[in-house]
């Protein structure tokens, strides 16, 4: 966590055990903004989030016919917001 990082009400950071995260220097989050991450979230230098910005690094798999989506876990990709976003 960078130097300088707000955020309002709301405001949620849900990191598994082995993801990472890295939020730079500057960042702002507006009301009920939510960063969760399964793998890796890069967040840069100098952002800012409007109200209601969900980041996932992650979805449900839902490509099997016939079976619960809750079942067939996830995929993961991680995401890079650069500097002054």
């Amino acid at each position: 966590m960078g130097e300088s990082v707000a955020f309002r009400k709301g405001f949620t950071l849900l990191i598994d055990r082995t993801a990472k995260v890295h939020i730079g220097n500057r960042v702002f989050f507006n009301n009920y903004c939510s960063v969760v991450a399964m793998d890796d979230i890069y967040i840069g230098d100098d952002c800012i989030f409007g109200e209601n910005v969900k980041i996932y690094d992650h979805n449900h798999r839902f490509n099997v016919k016939n079976k619960a989506v809750a079942t067939q876990g996830f995929k993961t990709v991680p995401i890079i917001i650069k500097d002054n976003c």
